[in-house]
């Protein structure tokens, strides 16, 4: 009973972090990412940095599953290395642009940062705040 209280309210604890953290405005926006990575005006450099810190993070990520991995290509030979193949494929690509896009505001410039959000949030810039962030 009693774990069972403690895993019901620990879940709703991460629920709440978690989910104050992903809304609009938080550490880890991942809409404003997106926005980011679509935007032009945001140099080149930052997102392949973005995007290569998130490959590394997904490599590491991968790492810690390499047992499971041995152990379901040796269980079932063929069908355990195509299962492989496609998990590992979908995990680089989605889980890289994701991590990505997740860091490319911590990367980006700060000013192009707060431009893009106050444009997201419908506020106008005045034209002596706009600065070139090339």
């Amino acid at each position: 009973m009693r774990n069972q209280v403690i895993n019901s309210v620990g879940r709703q604890v991460a629920y709440g972090v978690a989910r104050k953290q992903l809304e609009k405005g938080g550490a880890f926006d991942l809409k404003l990412g997106m926005a980011l990575l679509k935007d032009g005006r945001v140099p080149t450099g930052a997102k392949m940095l973005a995007l290569a810190l998130g490959f590394a993070g997904v490599a590491v990520f991968d790492a810690f599953q390499l047992p499971l991995e041995a152990l379901l290509a040796f269980a079932l030979p063929v069908l355990g290395l195509g299962i492989n193949l496609v998990s590992d494929g979908m995990e680089y690509t989605l889980g890289a642009f994701l991590l990505g896009s997740v860091l490319l505001p911590h990367v980006a410039p700060k000013q192009l940062v707060a431009r893009l959000r106050a444009e997201r949030d419908g506020v106008t810039v005045a034209a002596s705040a706009r600065g070139r962030t090339r």
